[in-house]
């Protein structure tokens, strides 16, 4: 049996202890703040599998944030959910590409604790203004209340709201014909954080499907890179290897993804396996 009084007092421990674990650490607010203000370059990297350990071991390597991918794949809410928990109290700054501009998903995946959103298919400025007014609450938007991980499960509502639009990120990928003929357009749009040239689409959409380096794509990367720097938007980007950081730096980057979970494990496993066989054949 608990003396009288040590109860209550063990359960408002608890109830500290939950508003103290939910949210966004300070660390992680800094990466934020690197990000939208566009001061220094930061570093993460694509999740597509779903076992939060590799979640876990990305962060703990002191990766700056993480896109977990909804578009393509097999990730629902709850396996996001499942992927962002081994986050908290790191730096690591868990974001998700979601699948698609819908209202439902945006709510359900920011209650999960998820720190912003990646939206592909841009046509219009309209689209970056439903993705802002989705994603915030009012003032800046109609995002809507209720009890989730986020909030603590109902324990820290409040001081959730407080700081909730502050440290939600907003990006969009340029990958149509539409976006790119409007960038300037979308990029007046007040908060949106990082744009990512989405080249694979956008090289489809130029009718050079899969050639990056075709003129057409390098012009209309360029364009995007010229528009974020006017605008001081982070422009976001991938990199494979040293020089890959380097040229994505010089082009004006400051949302680095150092490639993706299967490229670390399918590149290191080959990489090792190649090794393995150099050293066998003499």
């Amino acid at each position: 049996m608990f003396k009288k009084g040590i109860l209550p007092g063990l359960l408002g421990i608890g109830l500290l202890m939950v508003a103290s674990l939910q949210g966004q650490s300070d660390e992680q607010m800094e990466v934020v703040r690197k990000i939208r203000e566009n001061r220094e370059p930061t570093f993460g990297t694509w999740v597509y599998l779903k076992d939060p350990a590799i979640t876990e071991m990305l962060a703990d390597a002191g990766l700056d944030w993480m896109i977990i991918d909804m578009e393509h794949g097999n990730l629902n809410e709850d396996l996001v959910q499942s992927l962002v928990v081994p986050l908290k109290g790191t730096k690591c700054v868990p974001l998700v590409r979601i699948p698609e501009l819908d209202r439902g998903i945006i709510n359900k995946l920011l209650d999960t604790g998820v720190q912003g959103i990646l939206v592909p298919f841009v046509y219009s400025k309209e689209d970056a203004q439903k993705a802002v007014r989705y994603a915030k609450y009012p003032p800046q938007g109609d995002r809507g209340i209720g009890y989730a991980r986020a909030q603590g499960w109902g324990q820290k509502v409040q001081s959730y709201l407080g700081k909730a639009n502050d440290a939600v990120l907003i990006g969009l990928i340029i990958e149509t014909k539409e976006a790119l003929d409007q960038i300037d357009e979308i990029l007046e749009v007040p908060g949106i954080d990082f744009i990512l040239p989405g080249t694979y689409d956008l090289s489809g959409a130029l009718g050079v499907i899969g050639q990056f380096d075709h003129p057409l794509v390098l012009k209309a990367k360029e364009k995007i890179e010229k528009a974020c720097k006017r605008k001081n938007i982070a422009l976001a980007s991938w990199a494979m290897g040293k020089e890959g950081i380097e040229k994505a730096i010089k082009e004006g980057s400051n949302f680095v993804a150092l490639a993706g979970d299967v490229d670390w494990i399918g590149q290191g496993v080959g990489n090792l396996l190649k090794a393995a066989q150099e050293v066998t054949s003499h």
